[in-house]
């Protein structure tokens, strides 16, 4: 086949090598002296020969043209060789690339989380039972029985009738108002608290821990003689803290008229 009038082409053929197919370059002359080996698909001169072409490198017989078809055979394979290898590469890329798009189209499952139910526990109310005698007690509130009053008075804790305003029989009493916040715990001066023999506790107010305790009260009189004494009649009482003020079991004085003190406002 011409392509002008200086270059003569003849087309290779195909040569099987396990079952892959290379091509063997086309041969070209070029004037009359030269013969060259061309890779059709790269356009490149494999070989050159000088030759008089004037018969043709398609023949066979032709020395220089077999000399130049081994060359361009070896050539070829040398070169299918090397693009087998790019295009196993390229492969390779091509399948892990295949492999991540994949993984990438896989739809992606999106694991809600189950709520979280919190219990909240409810407030423990904590009822704190108040003793019987922090709420049932009679009060004490004569302002004359407090040990600081000046009233002079002959009244007595006792069924007499000298009893006092606010003695109302045996039982739990509590000092409040002007007679006093809590039971005189000194012998008070002689005929103070509106009577003749002031009681007082002879002993230490409780704290809460303690509960209820006994104590001694006494009555301190000054007879006729002039005689003065702490202690001149004794009982018994007991007491309770309350938290914010004493409560005081208590009995009939042992005479009349003796009374019971208070102290504070």
């Amino acid at each position: 086949m011409a392509v002008d009038s200086e270059f003569h082409f003849w087309p290779g053929e195909i040569v099987r090598s396990q079952d892959k197919p290379y091509y063997i370059p086309f041969y070209y002359c070029e004037g009359d002296n030269n013969c060259n080996v061309v890779d059709k698909y790269r356009n490149l001169k494999v070989g050159e020969e000088k030759h008089d072409c004037t018969n043709g490198c398609g023949n066979s017989n032709t020395p220089y043209c077999t000399d130049l078809e081994k060359k361009g055979k070896a050539y070829a394979t040398e070169e299918y060789k090397l693009l087998m290898e790019k295009l196993s590469l390229v492969q390779d890329f091509h399948e892990k690339l295949l492999a991540e798009l994949k993984e990438i189209a896989k739809p992606k499952t999106t694991t809600t989380p189950k709520p979280t139910t919190t219990t909240t526990p409810k407030p423990t109310t904590t009822v704190t039972q108040v003793p019987s005698e922090c709420e049932n007690y009679h009060s004490f509130d004569q302002d004359d029985r407090n040990e600081y009053s000046s009233e002079e008075g002959w009244f007595c804790d006792s069924s007499d009738k000298h009893t006092s305003k606010d003695w109302h029989g045996e039982g739990w009493y509590r000092f409040t108002g002007k007679a006093g916040k809590q039971m005189a715990d000194s012998a008070p001066c002689n005929w103070c608290c509106g009577t003749g023999g002031t009681g007082w506790l002879n002993g230490d107010h409780p704290s809460v821990p303690d509960g209820i305790v006994e104590r001694q009260v006494c009555f301190s009189y000054e007879d006729s003689n002039d005689h003065y004494d702490k202690c001149t009649w004794k009982t018994t009482a007991n007491v309770k803290n309350c938290g914010d003020f004493y409560v005081y079991q208590l009995q009939e004085t042992p005479e009349c008229v003796l009374r019971y003190c208070g102290k504070g406002i």
